[in-house]
């Protein structure tokens, strides 16, 4: 095995990740957000330093919603 170079740094604890698995509501960008912040706090608590949601998770990934409204499914909105 090669012993890494001098310039790389080992980090001193291990980095614990969460990956959350979660049902947004279509279109509910707000409440979705709320449930993310949640999911997220609990895995925090739970000694995650890194958490991951699934992709369009704040929108939800439903197309018929985000084709009826997509200034309002815009995670801006």
């Amino acid at each position: 095995m090669t012993p890494l170079p001098a310039a790389v740094a080992v980090p001193a604890a291990p980095l614990t990740v969460a990956a959350v698995q979660a049902e947004p509501v279509p279109g509910d960008v707000a409440g979705n957000a709320a449930s993310a912040a949640r999911l997220v706090r609990r895995a925090t608590e739970r000694g995650a330093r890194v958490t991951v949601l699934p992709e369009l998770f704040l929108p939800a990934y439903h197309l018929p919603t985000l084709a009826a409204d997509p200034a309002g499914t815009d995670v801006a909105a």
